[in-house]
């Protein structure tokens, strides 16, 4: 907290991803409340300050540059919501990390992340290119209680359930012994 200046009662959002669709993140910024603060991690210092610029956006954009395992799985406890605008992921492992540590998580309805997020179950889902949809399903993550506590229940379970070790080798034997009998 205290390294990214970050106080116990600030709302954060977080975008812990390689460069990918986080213009979108930034966009939709404009439609929701100046105090909530941004930490993007993954990418350079400056790398979307001419987005920032363009949209007129206020609020507290931080940079927290390439992170290593242990101190990502720690900004995630700093996180109110864990967003990923990406239609590069085939799988999105940080959706799972942030599920499985309690973080409400926003993805692009796109490709393998829809094998992740359930919307409106453990996860919400929004369009790519739609920076409204994008901050109204934010303030759903925020702010709406009964909305937010599912997610956060709902994500623990996926992760812990559905993407255990254990689960992951069941699958993979299955689809081996399938492929066996054909």
């Amino acid at each position: 907290r205290e390294r990214l200046d970050i106080q116990k009662e600030d709302t954060v959002i977080g975008c812990v991803s390689r460069m990918k669709e986080q213009p979108q993140l930034i966009e939709a910024l404009q439609y929701l409340d100046a105090s909530v603060k941004v930490i993007f991690a993954g990418i350079e210092e400056g790398s979307l300050d001419k987005h920032i610029d363009q949209y007129g956006i206020k609020n507290s954009i931080i940079y927290a540059g390439t992170l290593s395992k242990n101190d990502t799985l720690h900004l995630y406890k700093l996180l109110d919501v864990n967003v990923l605008p990406s239609t590069m992921d085939g799988f999105g492992l940080v959706l799972v990390e942030a599920m499985a540590l309690g973080v409400p998580v926003v993805a692009t309805n796109f490709g393998g992340i829809k094998s992740v997020v359930t919307d409106g179950v453990d996860g919400l889902l929004f369009d790519n290119n739609d920076a409204k949809g994008l901050a109204n399903q934010i303030k759903k993550a925020l702010y709406n209680q009964p909305i937010r506590e599912k997610l956060i229940q709902n994500g623990k379970s996926t992760a812990l359930e559905k993407f255990s070790i254990e689960k992951t080798v069941e699958n993979h034997e299955t689809f081996f012994q399938s492929l066996l009998k054909d």
